[in-house]
């Protein structure tokens, strides 16, 4: 019996150990904002791609050259992440639309690709840490 609920206990830890690794999510270092390097969907769209990365998520939206921070403005389109999985410099994140990579070149600069049913999909736009 005692060996039983020593064993209950272990597989109890083991499982919450292996939560906390995946809910932890993305590291401390990567997070930030970030700004792609040239603007998305040609000329005539004058909009940069912001990637917002924070230890809860991830937020993705597209506002002009200078925007920083746009989580309390309203009017803003913002495709938000809540999903990271992944290890070292590569995490996969996604939402009920779509799916993505994040390629950390460094600690600042990442590569994202998005793909989905919504009405874009980017490869392999770099962005660089603004803060």
């Amino acid at each position: 019996m005692k060996k039983r609920i020593v064993l209950f206990f272990i597989v109890i830890i083991c499982i919450c150990s292996c939560y906390d690794i995946v809910y932890v999510g993305i590291a401390d270092r990567y997070m930030g904002i970030f700004q792609s390097r040239q603007k998305i969907f040609g000329d005539g769209y004058d909009k940069y791609l912001y990637l917002n990365i924070k230890s809860g998520g991830l937020i993705i939206y597209f506002g002009g050259e200078g925007d920083t921070d746009i989580e309390n403005l309203p009017g803003y389109e913002r495709i938000n992440f809540i999903n990271f999985i992944g290890d070292g410099n590569v995490y996969n994140f996604s939402n009920n639309d779509y799916v993505g990579k994040l390629v950390f070149r460094s600690d600042n600069q990442v590569e994202v690709t998005i793909k989905g049913q919504g009405i874009f999909n980017l490869e392999n736009i770099v962005c660089d840490k603004l803060n």
